[in-house]
């Protein structure tokens, strides 16, 4: 069974928003994996329910994604999760999306790590 797009909307939005990780944790995940995402994509694209990052096709990055997502749905369940790989090896897209809640708080991470502005 899929969910339509309003279904899987809805159920983000039904979600606080609201990181479970405590301040130190939050700081090492920055120091860390948010440095990684956050300034190591090589686009940014504003979607309509979020933000889509562009990443080099590799395979090193394809497993860096695949691991902020899994630590990503442990601490912050509201999060709707894309990944897109393009054919022939092409770039991957990383898709961050959900209510509008959730897109400002993406936005403020973005600015927070400085390199670019939703």
């Amino acid at each position: 069974m899929t969910m339509t797009d309003d279904e899987t909307n809805r159920a983000g939005a039904e979600m606080p928003v609201a990181c479970t990780l405590t301040a130190e944790e939050q700081a090492a995940w920055g120091d860390g994996m948010g440095r990684a995402i956050f300034q190591g994509h090589e686009e940014l694209r504003e979607l309509p329910d979020g933000y889509a990052f562009r990443f080099p096709g590799d395979e090193q990055w394809a497993q860096t994604l695949l691991e902020f997502i899994v630590h990503e749905r442990a601490c912050c369940p509201f999060f709707t999760f894309g990944l897109v790989f393009e054919p022939n090896h092409g770039v991957t897209w990383l898709h961050l999306s959900g209510s509008a809640d959730i897109k400002a708080f993406v936005g403020g991470m973005i600015q927070a790590f400085g390199n670019d502005r939703p």
